[in-house]
């Protein structure tokens, strides 16, 4: 005699949630990375993953089924994610910088110019420098390259339409092509430093 069931299947949905996160950036590439950075910082804090299963809902009805959602899903695929879109916000007028903003603008190039000085080869001028002279020297050296550096991508920027990333493009070739093997800068005129980083 046949009987009447009521079967639970599990069955895995998979589905996308659009996140949008404001940063400041020089192009759309480093934009979308500093998202990415932002929103995994964001969910790999304890608290979020159930904080998130907590908005989901629990129970959803679609062509007369119903469906409930299991205890533990909502969980985030980092590896699959990836930067839909970057639009440049119309509010941020870097004209309007007041001297806060100035000085973290110099700041961030210090610390550009830190990044790109350790990823030259072991053989290169700069880095025998830092052998005989010593990684303190460097940093106080880095410290003042960082002014002319932060003057010649606002010239490029400004005056030639130079719009790559500041980080990733911009200033290792400054540090190439306008520095000195001494870390002195090549000229302390930013408009003939912009010559100089296009190169020969």
């Amino acid at each position: 005699m046949s009987k009447g069931w009521y079967v639970k299947v599990s069955t895995q949905v998979v589905f996308e949630v659009d996140t949008n996160i404001g940063v400041v950036a020089s192009c759309e590439r480093e934009a979308g990375h500093k998202a990415q950075e932002i929103l995994c910082d964001w969910l790999d804090k304890d608290g979020f993953a159930s904080e998130l299963e907590r908005v989901l809902p629990w129970e959803l009805n679609m062509g007369g089924n119903e469906w409930n959602r299991s205890s533990g899903s909502g969980g985030i695929d980092f590896d699959t994610m990836q930067v839909l879109s970057a639009t440049p916000d119309s509010d941020f007028d870097p004209e309007d910088d007041d001297e806060d903003i100035k000085i973290r603008s110099v700041m961030e190039a210090v610390q550009c110019l830190n990044e790109a000085f350790h990823d030259l080869p072991n053989d290169h001028p700069l880095q025998e420098f830092r052998e005989t002279h010593g990684i303190a020297e460097v940093r106080d050296r880095l410290n003042v390259l960082a002014v002319y550096c932060d003057m010649t991508y606002r010239v490029m920027a400004d005056e030639q339409g130079y719009d790559a990333c500041f980080d990733w493009d911009f200033v290792p070739q400054f540090l190439e092509n306008c520095v000195e093997d001494d870390f002195s800068v090549k000229s302390q005129d930013a408009h003939v430093l912009s010559m100089f980083w296009r190169g020969p």
